[in-house]
C-alpha cells in the first residue's frame, strides 16, 4: 500500500524553483514578524499526519509545502527554512545544502537522494521520513528526531550525532 502523503504530494504538479522563490520571500517576513521560536504538534488522522504551530506573525506567510512536491534539482542551498512545514512533502534529489531547517517539521516525508550537507536541523523531526542515500555531511543536531526514518545509504560523516532520537 502506498503512502497516503505521497499519493496527495503526486495529485499536483510539481512546485518551480521561481515559485519557491516566491514562498521563501514570504516566510522571510513572517519570520522577521514574530513567526519564528513556535513549536510544530503533531496529530496523526487517519493513518496521515498533520503538524499545527503554535505561533503567528503579522507579516508574511509560513513556508508550507506539506503534501507538495518540489522539481528534482530545486535549489535550496542556504535557504531559511526555519520553522517550516515540509510534512509529507516529496523533496526527492533537492539541494538543502547550508540551509537553516531549524524547527522545522520534515515528518512523513521523502528526501531520497538530496543533500542536507552543512545544513542546520537544530530542533527538527524527520520521524517516519524516507531519508535513503541523503548526504547529512557536517551538518548540525540537537534535539532532532529521526524516529523510524529510513537512513540506509544516508551519510553522517563529520557530523556530531550526540543529540539525536535514532529509535528505529
Amino acid at each position: 500500500m502506498e503512502d497516503l502523503s505521497r499519493i496527495l504530494a503526486e495529485s499536483e504538479d510539481p512546485i518551480s524553483q521561481k515559485q519557491i522563490n516566491e514562498m521563501l520571500e514570504e516566510h522571510r517576513l513572517f519570520l522577521e514578524n514574530g513567526g519564528n521560536n513556535g513549536k510544530f504538534e503533531r496529530l496523526g488522522l487517519g493513518g496521515m499526519t498533520m503538524a499545527i504551530y503554535n505561533k503567528k506573525s503579522t507579516k508574511g506567510q509560513q513556508l508550507s509545502l506539506s503534501k507538495k512536491k518540489l522539481a528534482p534539482g530545486i535549489d535550496l542551498s542556504k535557504a531559511n527554512l526555519s520553522y517550516a512545514d515540509l510534512s509529507g512533502c516529496i523533496a526527492e534529489d533537492v539541494n538543502f545544502e547550508g540551509a537553516n531547517l531549524e524547527g522545522s517539521i520534515l515528518t512523513d516525508s521523502f528526501f531520497k537522494g538530496s543533500s542536507f550537507e552543512n545544513a542546520s536541523l537544530e530542533k527538527s523531526d524527520l520521524s517516519d521520513s524516507d531519508l535513503r542515500d541523503t548526504n547529512f555531511i557536517s551538518s548540525k543536531f540537537g534535539s532532532t528526531d529521526f524516529e523510524r526514518a529510513k537512513l540506509d545509504g544516508a551519510k553522517f560523516d563529520d557530523t556530531p550525532t550526540g543529540a539525536i532520537n535514532l529509535v528505529l
